[in-house]
Parts: C-alpha cells; structure tokens; sequence
C-alpha cells in the first residue's frame, strides 16, 4: 500500500471504522483468529497497471494505520454528507445524528506523504500532526513480518477495457450489494454457543421450549413480526442499573437502524464476550445477582403463565397479533420487570386491564405519537409508565 502496489479505486467509500473497530481487528490477528480475506483485481487498461482494492478497504487501512502508528482524528476531517432517513426513531433527541461514523479520508492521504514508514510519519509530524492521534497498538516489526491475511485475487479474461470496467462495476456491486445479510436474530445466535445454557434466556423460552410469550406476535408494516424477547431483556437490564434516570436508556441508539447493535452488545456482555460500542452501557449488570442459581428459569413459568391468563384482555387480533408497539410494551415491559427482573407475582385484576388499556388508548389518539412510536422518548415514556402502573398490582407476600 505504501509503495502503491496495491491501490484504491474511486468509487471506494470513505474510512468509516472507529478506532475501537481497528483495534479488535489487529487484536484479533494478534490472537491468530481467522480473519475474513480480502478481494483484490487486477486491471490494466494498457497505460497502467494496478492492483485494485474490491472488498477490504477497512481492514486494510486498519492494518497500514497500525504500522504507521498514526489514526486520522475525525474531527478534523469534513464528514461526507448522507441521505436524510425517514426512520421516526432519530429525531429529536441530544444523541441523535452522531451514529454516522465516516470520514472524508481514505489511506490516500497517508501515502501521499511517502513509501516509507519513515517518511510518512515525518510527513505527520511535519504537516499533519493535529489531524492525526498516536494509534499503539504495540507491534513490533515481526508482527507485520510474520501475520499473514488471506486475499483473492481477480484477473478479468478479456483484453477489452470496456468489457473490464463493466466486469468490475458488475463484480462490485454483487460484493456490496447484493448479498442477503443474516437476520439480526440469526447474527445474535451465534453468540450464543459461547453459553448455551443461556439459549433460552435470550430468546425466551421456557424448559420445555415453548415461547414465554405464548406465540404473540406483532402486525407491523402489513406483515406479523416475531417479537424480539432480547429487546425487552436489553432495555430492562440496562433499566434496572440506571433506574429512574430513564433518560440513560437506549443513550446512542436513537436510529432505529443502530439498535440491533445494542441487542448484540448485551448478548456479548452477557456472555463475556467485548462489545462493539458504548462499552459501559451494561456495567453493573450482573446475572448470578439478578437470577441467583438461574432463577429466570422458573420465572419464566410463571411469566409464561400469567401471559396466558393476560392474553384475552390484551386486545389481540384472531392471529394473535399486538396491533403496534404502543400494546406490545405497555403490556410487556411492566409485565417482564416486575415478574422475571424482581420475581414478583402480578394480580390479574379488571383494574389493571383497565389502566393499560386507557393508557395504551391515550397514546394511540395521539396522531403525533401514533406516527412515531418508536422514538426513543417514547419508548422510554412506555418503559417507566408500564413499571409504574404494574407496580400497584405486586401480590404482596
């Protein structure tokens, strides 16, 4: 890269992983574990000769960035600029708009200043200094001598260069657009194995398999949606550290886009595994006290069974579908609090019905709150309502 042998083509998006994602990536090749190849091309277009980056820009600046002990500060590079969204969840809030982590910088800039280690440090500290931050990640040079990343490598076979630029604008799209992603709960499973015993935690099923939720599902954008047990055990656990600074919860996932990674981030906690981001977000949450000697299992019984009883009352279609999220969580988040978190027992009473049901009433008359229900305010006003309205239905002991 510094010698220009391997080069980057315009179309290339910007330098868009955070420090912390570099850092897991060369901590990880320390590690030896396996790291996903890169693809390179060649093109020759019969004036020059390159070898093109396809797919793996990211782990490669990553690893020249590592070597040249250098990580360009975000700050003092102009942000490109993205398209507006039209997700409800990112408005208005004091963490919104700052999930965008991109940078108008590619390790262009880095190799412009020379095809040396040394010479591209001089050019830092010489002209560059402030828009670059120390980045030691403690390598010395065997590390780079001796760690290896795998890499295909594309040779297109015509000698037309029309038939070639169409060859890699086919191939680069297929790459990046074109492959079917996991779904989010497909992705979190994978974490599972690390304690597969807490399977069942996460995805909120009772002993004998069956869901805690008695099938309830969620009718959503015309289609029935599984609801995600790990969304409530997330937003709960991180719930029950801050308490009544409701306001803490959800901090940094306003986008409704950036909320899967706070689900996963709570898996990887759980399991002990290092999290992607806002690392501190679940600190003090811990298991063996919440749930002494697994409790949550036979908790879950018993939640399984009070949302059997509740089911009739909750306002269910025929298919047994909340009609939006404004039910789903008043009726769930107190429900799951107060019986899993705090192992109390709920009184099915007509009053209760009725104070979820007028409440879940009120919002929905709301043309502006029907709208956006998913807003992390608004999600956070159902949190703390629904705990509090439960809260006067504990059967006390």
């Amino acid at each position: 890269m510094l010698k220009q042998n391997i080069e980057l083509p315009e179309y290339q998006r910007s330098f868009v992983w955070r420090k912390d994602e570099s850092e897991m990536l060369i901590n990880s090749m320390k590690e030896g574990q396996f790291i996903q190849p890169v693809t390179l091309a060649f093109f020759d277009d019969g004036e020059k000769k390159q070898n093109l980056i396809l797919d793996g820009q990211q782990r490669l600046t990553s690893i020249l960035i590592a070597f040249i002990g250098f990580f360009p500060d975000k700050s003092k590079f102009e942000e490109p600029q993205t398209l507006s969204s039209d997700d409800d969840s990112a408005i208005d809030d004091a963490d919104a708009g700052n999930e965008n982590n991109c940078i108008k910088w590619t390790f262009k800039e880095i190799v412009s200043l020379g095809k040396t280690k040394d010479e591209v440090v001089n050019g830092i500290t010489m002209s560059a200094r402030e828009k670059y931050q120390h980045f030691d990640m403690h390598c010395d040079d065997s590390f780079f001598e001796n760690t290896f990343l795998g890499f295909s490598y594309i040779v297109p076979s015509t000698n037309d260069n029309h038939e070639k630029q169409t060859f890699f604008t086919k191939l680069f799209r297929n790459m990046n657009y074109l492959g079917k992603k996991l779904l989010p709960i497909e992705s979190r499973r994978s974490l599972y194995f690390v304690k597969s015993d807490l399977k069942n935690y996460f995805e909120g099923r009772a002993d004998d398999n069956t869901e805690v939720l008695c099938g309830i599902t969620l009718f959503e954008n015309m289609s029935t949606r599984q609801i995600d047990f790990v969304r409530y055990l997330s937003i709960l656990s991180q719930y029950i550290i801050v308490g009544e600074r409701v306001n803490k919860v959800l901090v940094g996932y306003s986008a409704y886009s950036q909320r899967e990674n706070y689900y996963s981030d709570y898996v990887s906690y759980v399991v002990g595994i290092e999290q992607e981001d806002r690392k501190d977000k679940f600190d003090g949450f811990d298991m063996e006290r919440v749930f002494p000697d697994k409790c949550w299992q036979t908790r879950f019984a018993s939640m399984k069974s009070k949302i059997g009883v509740l089911k009739d009352s909750m306002s269910l279609d025929e298919k047994n579908r909340f009609s939006s999220w404004i039910d789903a969580d008043y009726w769930l988040f107190g429900l799951i609090y107060w019986m899993l978190f705090e192992g109390k027992e709920i009184n099915h009473t007509e009053e209760l019905v009725a104070k979820l049901t007028n409440k879940i009433s009120s919002k929905k008359s709301s043309d502006s709150y029907s709208r956006s229900p998913n807003r992390v305010g608004n999600i956070r006003e159902r949190l703390s309502e629904s705990i509090e309205i439960y809260k006067d239905f504990i059967v006390v002991p």
